[in-house]
């Protein structure tokens, strides 16, 4: 039989050298410049046209001190990040160099690129992306004029690296892009969304278009395919070296092979004869579900659908077609087409892209859809069908249209797998309609951040995710997340209340280092705790943390148990709970502060303390005391317990070690609790604790030091044991820091003897000293009786 062959004239253009053998390379092309990066760490840019012809050599050659871990070409100019995220970019028509610094967004670890409408996209490590808001001209310019560096302002981007990486194809022809995949390249319709996979016996690494072919490669290897019926139309010769295709330009087809000394640039170019041959040789294309699928899917639904023809003649054409089941899927299908393609027409003035659209919470096109699904139905051909419906998917606005959509094609899906059983797009389909009614669901609680989409598709992860966020109890308070994930979970099929429980018990068991530091639950905890068992069953929340807390017989360790117990006192019902443990409610507090004092003697190693506590508080307080000194959780411990358990004279011994050990927040309570013993020993640790916190001070005061200072300050009005001596010496410390309107704070319990000394107060401006009083107005109740002593000293001494 006769058919077309394809002859190909192939020219070398020179060869490049390499100083050392090398191992990688990685290309750019854009005529006549070729960029060659060698082993991720240099980068030549050659002038095909003035190297290779005995001309001014334009070569520009840059070592780099590290490796590149990513790079991308951008019009002329190439973009590297290197191991220590520095970027880096040169113009390869001018061999400059610029190190890029961020004015913003600096502590953002850049390690990848992406391209986005022809803009640069900068990738963290973190998954955040922040967009480059500069024309090619604008850096030009600045390159220009900067030396080194140059400093740029990046923009943050809301968009999923899914969504980058889709932007990341070869466009063929009209309406047909190209990716590969897993050594495989993947041929999808940009309309539709129908996927097909060139199957290749080799892997392949490289995709180029050329006029209407398509050149693949791997390093071994280059053949041309013919994208009219995918056949194998030209092998290039096996070589030792290594192929790396590069570009078309015009309809020269510019490659490189390459080994470790050297590298050699060809070009190669079509020309076409007839010739009377029975077969192609070496058609590498393996699978006949390409071709036959694609030229159906994509030639009939795309390009007959979408030409341009008038109504009355789509009749004429379909009458000429005697099965009349396929015109009438064709008329349903163009119908469905030609809706959806004038709406996308109407919105186009619309300056954000697909990916930017605002998430609509509400649905908007109820009616389109009904219309659309009614139409679909009479199409009796699955595979259109299916197209059909998502497309119209695609064609909605993100949110829940789209939502609604997808469920079209769920429910579409499942009629089609009765139909053909084993079918793909069930599950398919089931698992986009998950993902998007999970995002959608994120989104009706105001959490669609970058972190719970990229779980969308991991949805038990996900409920994980959001129980124990960092901003979880911010969120309850303004949204219900557990009718939200009651939602994800139903959409996926999972069971939300074993995941409740499994959060719950990660709540209990907590690891050793977080033990260490803690051994109960904090606030957030407890809080997480009691909104997970607000969706439960309270009667079964109660049996199951009493098990865990009061059972002797069971084998959970005592930080367990008393987590367990802090959830049952804290968050089951108090009537729940005295019903289902059967004890006072007073005696399951003592028991829960017992559990906790325990908890906390074994954690600082003091066994035989524990033994003797569970017989004698008192005596085991006198047990502590005599090892705890200079033992800072020891002394804690026994400053708890003897606020509770302890006697004066216990409290009296204990009270210099605290001192000592400047555990003054310890000292407080204690110092309150017997306040009737007025003796050395406690007007020494009344100094301590009034005195430190200004002799700490630093100038300028810290906020964490005026907090302390004032937290003192306001234990004025109880402190029994102060000298007019000490509170000079605390305004001397207050002039020192230069924050004299928290000294004025001491005026009241000065005698006036002691305030007419404080010659301060006559040089500074009084009315300075009035607003810096009263901005403490909302920490010290302290301030109305300084702004009357304060009063009274200016009257006297005006008088």
């Amino acid at each position: 039989m006769t058919m077309s062959s394809t002859n190909v004239v192939q020219s070398h253009i020179g060869t490049i050298t390499f100083a050392n053998p090398v191992n990688n390379i990685e290309a750019h092309f854009l005529y006549p410049k070729v960029v060659i990066i060698e082993d991720r760490r240099k980068v030549t840019i050659i002038d095909i046209e003035c190297e290779f012809n005995n001309e001014t050599s334009k070569t520009f050659v840059f070592d780099l001190d590290e490796d590149i871990t990513d790079n991308i070409l951008l019009e002329h100019l190439l973009w590297l990040t290197l191991k220590s995220y520095v970027l880096v970019v040169i113009n390869i028509k001018t061999g400059t160099l610029v190190n890029i610094r961020c004015n913003n967004y600096a502590n953002y670890k850049i390690c990848q690129f992406y391209r986005l409408n022809n803009n640069l996209v900068l990738m963290s490590e973190s998954g955040e992306c922040l967009a480059l808001p500069f024309s090619t001209t604008e850096l030009d310019n600045n390159m220009k004029q900067s030396e080194n560096d140059m400093v740029v302002t990046l923009e943050k981007l809301h968009i999923s690296r899914s969504a980058l990486k889709s932007q990341e194809t070869v466009t063929l022809l009209s309406e047909l892009n190209a990716y590969i995949e897993y050594g495989k390249v993947i041929l999808q319709c940009s309309i539709t969304g129908t996927i097909d996979v060139l199957s290749t016996d080799p892997l392949l690494e490289y995709i180029v278009p050329w006029t209407n072919s398509l050149i693949i490669a791997n390093k071994s290897n280059m053949w041309m395919i013919d994208l009219r019926d995918f056949s194998t139309t030209y092998q290039f010769s096996n070589e030792v070296s290594k192929y790396y295709p590069l570009k078309a330009v015009d309809k020269t087809f510019y490659y490189i092979l390459w080994d470790k000394e050297q590298v050699q640039v060809k070009s190669a170019s079509i020309c076409h004869s007839e010739n009377n041959e029975s077969e192609a040789s070496d058609n590498i294309v393996t699978s006949k579900t390409t071709q036959d699928n694609l030229k159906v899917q994509l030639n009939t639904l795309v390009s007959s659908i979408t030409s341009n023809i008038k109504p009355a003649q789509v009749v004429s054409i379909l009458s000429l077609n005697k099965d009349l089941q396929t015109a009438r899927d064709m008329i349903c299908s163009n119908a469905v087409k030609q809706t959806m393609t004038s709406r996308t027409k109407s919105e186009e003035a619309t300056p954000s892209s697909k990916e930017n659209e605002p998430w609509r919470l509400t649905s908007r096109e109820e009616p389109l859809l009904r219309t659309a699904h009614k139409c679909v139905r009479h199409i009796a051909n699955m595979e259109w069908a299916g197209a059909c419906l998502f497309y119209v998917l695609q064609g909605c606005a993100r949110g829940a249209d789209q939502v609604a959509a997808a469920h079209l094609c769920f429910q579409f899906s499942q009629r089609w797998a009765t139909l053909q059983p084993g079918n793909r797009a069930l599950r398919q389909m089931e698992r986009l309609y998950a993902t998007l009614s999970t995002r959608h669901a994120l989104h009706n609680i105001d959490w669609a951040c970058e972190e719970f989409i990229r779980l969308s598709t991991e949805p038990a992860q996900l409920i994980h995710a959001m129980y124990l966020h960092p901003d979880f109890v911010d969120k309850i308070a303004r949204y219900d997340v557990n009718r939200a994930a009651n939602e994800i979970a139903d959409k996926n099929n999972i069971n939300i209340s074993t995941i409740r429980i499994q959060i719950l018990e990660n709540l209990l068991q907590k690891g050793e280092k977080e033990t260490e530091t803690l051994p109960g639950l904090n606030t957030k905890e407890l809080i997480t705790a009691k909104y997970i068992l607000k969706a439960t069953c309270s009667k079964m929340a109660a049996i199951y943390l009493s098990r865990i807390a009061l059972d002797e017989e069971c084998e959970f360790n005592k930080c367990k148990k008393l987590r367990a117990f802090q959830c049952l006192m804290s968050v089951v019902d108090p009537d729940t709970a005295v019903k289902v443990t059967n004890r006072e409610r007073e005696s399951l507090w003592s028991l829960l502060l017992e559990l906790l004092y325990v908890v906390n003697l074994e954690k600082i190693d003091m066994p035989w303390v524990v033994a003797t506590f569970v017989q004698d508080k008192l005596h085991a307080l006198q047990q502590l005391l005599q090892v705890a000194n200079g033992n800072i959780e020891g002394l804690k411990i026994a400053a708890a317990l003897a606020l509770r358990y302890g006697d004066a004279l216990i409290i009296r011994e204990l009270i210099p070690l605290l001192v000592r050990a400047s555990l003054h927040d310890e000292v407080i309570p204690l110092l309150l609790k017997c306040c009737h013993l007025l003796d050395e020993v406690i007007y020494t640790a009344w100094r301590a604790v009034m005195l430190t916190p200004f002799q700490r001070a630093d100038y300028p005061i810290t906020e964490r030091q005026k907090k302390k200072c004032l937290k003192v300050l306001n234990l004025l009005p109880v402190c029994p044991l102060i000298k007019d001596e000490d509170l000079l010496e605390i305004w001397k410390h207050c002039v020192r820091c230069k924050c004299l309107g928290l000294g004025c704070l001491i005026l009241p319990y000065m005698t006036s003897q002691t305030r007419q000394k404080l010659t301060e107060l006559q040089k500074i401006d009084r009315r300075n000293l009035i607003i810096s009083i009263k901005n403490l107005h909302a920490e010290s109740y302290l301030v109305p009786g300084a702004m009357i002593a304060l009063e009274n000293l200016g009257s006297k001494t005006h008088r």
